[in-house]
């Protein structure tokens, strides 16, 4: 409305302007409610032009779209093949008359992109759409038991874990734990740092002082902790690597990506993920190409920053794999053989840090083939960046029966 006042002056009322945008929306991505009787037609195509691709849609008893399933081929074989098994789940509400939630689960690849798996799509949000997605995502994981996936604190997400994935470790994110816990302590930023510092503890011995020191202060708040459950939001304590996946930084970047398409009919929202996950893909591909090193751009920048970071440490051999390592703030023995260090953070987030890149800059270790993670390494690899195919013969009048 300010828009056409100041450019063109014409002074527009919120109804007009608002019948307006739904008029246009209409005209270029179709009718919302016709969309839903395109959707099944459209998920046959995709189907049909990417392989191993999995759809499904249920309906109710009036035959009407209850939930919908996309996971595309090429993403599901990047995941079981090369991919950190992390995933993250999010869900964020569709805004069109329809209304409606939009469910992503997602990962990072080894260049700490976003890498999608599955996407999930509802009528209403409750705990049994989650146990439907939770039971479609389990259909497309090799090993589900490798498998750590960081969730939001939900009732009906928690109900769905329990009865889909009752093997498979879980965590919480982070954030999301310390502001559901905030009441009980508000205004007491030193306990919040203690909560983020045992979060991001790398040994035991440090977690359990600061459990400690946390016990002393606010007695309360500790015990809120204990009974979500130390493993889901500790790095040191948690069944499976987090790497750096302990905020919600992944899923609120994704659903600001889906943002501008809320609005839209349904068939039009995935048509929209088809064509960003594919242009994401390519750029990536061309990005592969260009980088001149082994690793991908991020390992090597991380390695580059260590290696800046270990010319303050003094270095005292014990044997050819096994050195002491003196950062002047303390000692670390690192193991060259089983690419480990005492302070743990190699072991756990797989990529060498400051007391390793020193050993191996000083005695010319190869630190490329001393990366614990070899899908670091940056090859074109179409897991990595996957094509996703072009459904362009599919129109809205097409139908597959």
């Amino acid at each position: 409305m300010t828009n056409m006042r100041d450019k063109h002056g014409i002074n527009l009322s919120y109804n007009k302007t608002y019948i307006s945008k739904d008029h246009i929306l209409h005209n270029v991505f179709g009718d919302l409610w016709e969309s839903f009787k395109m959707f099944p037609a459209y998920f046959h195509m995709l189907e049909n032009c990417n392989p191993r691709t999995i759809t499904n849609i249920e309906t109710d008893r009036k035959n009407q779209f209850k939930y919908g399933f996309m996971a595309f081929g090429a993403c599901i074989e990047g995941f079981n093949t090369v991919i950190r098994q992390v995933i993250t789940i999010d869900a964020t509400h569709l805004k069109s008359k329809t209304r409606g939630v939009l469910l992503v689960a997602m990962y990072k690849d080894h260049n700490e992109m976003i890498y999608p798996l599955a996407f999930g799509f509802a009528n209403s949000k409750g705990s049994k759409l989650w146990t439907w997605f939770l039971k479609q995502l389990r259909g497309v994981i090799l090993q589900p038991e490798l498998m750590l996936i960081i969730l939001d604190r939900h009732t009906g997400i928690s109900n769905g874990m329990k009865a889909i994935f009752p093997d498979v470790a879980h965590g919480v994110y982070a954030y999301h734990l310390v502001n559901n816990l905030k009441q009980h302590c508000k205004k007491r930023s030193d306990v919040i740092n203690l909560y983020y510092h045992a979060t991001y503890a790398y040994h035991i011995e440090e977690f359990d002082n600061l459990m400690a020191e946390m016990k002393s202060i606010h007695p309360k708040f500790h015990d809120e902790l204990v009974e979500v459950g130390i493993r889901k939001f500790s790095r040191v304590h948690c069944p499976r690597k987090r790497y750096h996946m302990m905020t919600t930084n992944i899923a609120e970047f994704m659903n600001s990506c889906l943002l501008v398409i809320r609005k839209l009919p349904i068939t039009s929202i995935a048509k929209f993920i088809r064509d960003l996950s594919q242009c994401c893909f390519h750029d990536r591909r061309c990005n592969a190409r260009k980088t001149p090193t082994f690793l991908t751009e991020d390992a090597d920048q991380h390695i580059k920053d260590r290696v800046l970071s270990s010319q303050r440490c003094q270095i005292h051999p014990v044997d050819f794999n096994r050195f002491k390592v003196d950062d002047q703030w303390k000692e670390a023995i690192i193991d060259m053989e089983h690419c480990s260090c005492s302070c743990c953070e190699w072991d756990l987030n797989e990529l060498p840090y400051s007391h390793s890149m020193a050993v191996a800059t000083v005695y010319k270790k190869e630190e490329h083939n001393k990366l614990k993670c070899p899908e670091a390494h940056n090859t074109p690899n179409p897991s990595f960046a996957p094509n996703i195919s072009l459904d362009d013969a599919y129109t809205e009048d097409e139908d597959p029966c």
